[in-house]
């Protein structure tokens, strides 16, 4: 229904204030009666509100309604005369300013007529909607169930809706669309995608129509393992039809990933003890993974969240490069197996990128991930997934327990510092370290508000330098030796001493892990 089915309708006596004839084909989806001066929360786009102006109480009570209507993307607003004997001049002019058609609802006209008056038209469209939209449910779950996939049918479907729909993975990697989403709209989807608190929502970019940003998938609670489903255009009633395509695929998919992660978990598991060469290889081709290609082991762990989202983030991660294989290991820790037939460098500069885009998008989450030296043959790959394992936590260190929102990536054959020493320091020691040598600089701090942990660090990041670290801390170099004499008695430590140096850096990089 358009917006001059109604306003045509010669027994109403409806007359149009604002806007020209090109709103007489403005989409309808229902009409709907307010006099909240803020009705947005029950509106979803393509209304004819109908309003008694209970509300009004002047240009900025009018100012407030007509913006909250523009946001909503109404399709009319229709205002009664009973209130005032006329339609208000500041509303008139808001509605102008906002693009809001505008008509007049005379006195001898109840807004229960009009809704009588349309009431017909609409359902008998409704109705005849809800068979066409069921007619290509079914087409849709038959062309699913015959293995074709999203990519293939998310272009038709989305032409018939008069809509354009993006699907992408929640580190931003598009999976289907009916055309590539450029940078600018990526970023404000994802970024809302992650950070509204209830979905769906819409989303404006610069001179373009609003775009209503969905989730399809994923743990409850999480959005990291789910897909985002953006489409802009058509009604919200054709988006849910569409995102409804999109849940079809999606769980598919994780059915699929289900049945070849239980086959992984097994070719993990043969690994882990270590089984003999024959075996891995068996279990190998099961997975449908070459047994003479070398791989990567790579595993990742987000600290406080559940191993099927890991694994879900993994997956993203090695997703468009050779076909990988995940599963659940333990520790909370995912691991992926990864084909490498190419360069092993290229295969980890794709891996590098992965976890760099990842970051924006972690809000808060934390992600260690670490990669394998390269394992030529099925015998290897015990040592493999050892090195991977031990990656994650020099990636926990190095990346440090503070460091929300932080994504590091560390790789087996790139580790010759002191962090892959300190990662396999067992924890009650580290903390007994930490607590020894820095327990008291931190009850001095915290009783005293002072900054001498802040110092110690500055201090040692530049190599020792006292003028360097002043600058740094916008101090005087005398305040600066105060504050490390004060270290010095605190800690027993001389600071002038590269032993001592080394035992309150090493403090310091645990206690950021």
């Amino acid at each position: 229904m358009h917006l001059r089915d109604i306003l045509l309708k010669p027994e109403l006596g409806l007359a149009l204030l604002t806007a020209d004839e090109r709103a007489f084909d403005r989409t309808v989806t229902r009409v709907y009666t307010t006099d909240l001066i803020d009705p947005s929360r029950y509106l979803s786009g393509g209304e004819v509100v109908l309003s008694g102006l209970v509300w009004h109480r002047g240009p900025a009570s009018s100012e407030r309604f007509v913006a909250a209507l523009a946001r909503s993307g109404v399709a009319a607003l229709g205002a009664g005369e009973a209130a005032f004997g006329r339609i208000p001049g500041d509303l008139v002019a808001a509605c102008r300013r906002h693009e809001v058609p505008l008509f007049r609802v005379p006195v001898e006209v109840s807004f229960s007529a009009i809704q009588e008056a349309v009431a017909p038209a609409m359902w008998s469209e409704r109705a005849a909607g809800l068979s066409t939209a069921l007619s290509r449910h079914r087409t849709m779950v038959s062309a699913l169930a015959a293995g074709h996939h999203l990519t293939e049918l998310l272009p038709g479907l989305a032409a018939q809706l008069r809509l354009d729909c993006w699907v992408l993975t929640a580190v931003g990697r598009q999976r289907a669309g009916t055309t590539a989403l450029d940078d600018d709209r990526a970023h404000v989807v994802l970024d809302a995608f992650h950070t509204a608190a209830r979905l769906p929502v819409a989303v404006e970019v610069a001179g373009q129509p609003p775009i209503l940003v969905h989730r399809a998938g994923g743990s409850v609670g999480q959005r990291l393992d789910a897909w985002c489903v953006a489409t802009q255009g058509g009604t919200p009633g054709a988006a849910d039809e569409l995102v409804s395509l999109v849940e079809l695929e999606r769980a598919s998919v994780d059915e699929r990933h289900r049945v070849e992660r239980r086959l992984t978990a097994d070719l993990l598991e043969a690994i882990g003890h270590e089984g003999d060469t024959a075996t891995v290889r068996a279990h190998m081709i099961a997975c449908g993974l070459p047994p003479n290609v070398p791989v990567l082991v790579v595993a990742a762990r987000l600290p406080g969240v559940a191993a099927p989202v890991a694994l879900a983030v993994l997956d993203q991660l090695v997703a468009g490069g050779h076909r990988a294989r995940g599963a659940a290991h333990r520790d909370e820790i995912a691991v992926a197996v990864l084909p490498v037939a190419d360069d092993p460098d290229a295969c980890l500069a794709r891996l590098r990128a992965g976890v760099a885009a990842l970051t924006p998008c972690l809000h808060g989450s934390r992600i260690a991930v670490g990669v394998s030296s390269v394992a030529a043959d099925p015998g290897a790959m015990a040592d493999a997934l050892r090195q991977a394992v031990n990656m994650v936590q020099v990636a926990m260190v190095q990346g440090g327990s503070d460091q929300a929102g932080a994504a590091t990536l560390v790789a087996n054959d790139e580790v010759t510092s002191h962090r892959l020493l300190l990662a396999g320091v067992p924890a009650q020691t580290r903390q007994m370290f930490c607590d020894r040598l820095l327990g008291p600089l931190l009850a001095y701090d915290r009783d005293r508000h002072t900054d001498l942990v802040p110092t110690l660090r500055a201090f040692l990041e530049t190599s020792g330098s006292w003028q360097e670290c002043a600058d740094r801390l916008h101090i005087h170099v005398n305040t600066l030796r105060h504050r490390l004499k004060r270290v010095e008695q605190l800690t027993g430590r001389d600071v002038n001493r590269l032993d001592d140096l080394v035992d309150l850096y090493l403090a310091l990089r645990l206690t950021a892990s």
